[in-house]
């Protein structure tokens, strides 16, 4: 996952793009100022994310999980 644009670029073997052995999916919401300028507010206000982390092990019980509303925030899946 790319999230904005790396000033030096990315590099990619383009075989392994070409035979799906990495995807690359990537969002820009900003420029690199704006972004610096964001982390330096959370940093300032000390915000948080919020985040549930979930065990491979557990991983059959998140449909009642999600459906009750037992986690914080976003959920992530150890894998």
């Amino acid at each position: 996952m790319v999230l904005g644009l790396s000033v030096d670029g990315f590099k990619f073997d383009a075989i392994n793009i070409s035979f799906h052995e990495i995807v690359v999916k990537g969002s820009l919401h900003a420029s690199v100022e704006a972004m610096e300028k964001m982390f330096l507010m959370v940093k300032e206000h000390g915000l948080r994310s919020q985040i549930t982390t979930v065990k491979m092990e557990e991983a059959e019980n998140l449909p009642e999980r999600v459906e009750k509303r037992r986690y914080k925030g976003n959920m992530i899946v150890m894998i």
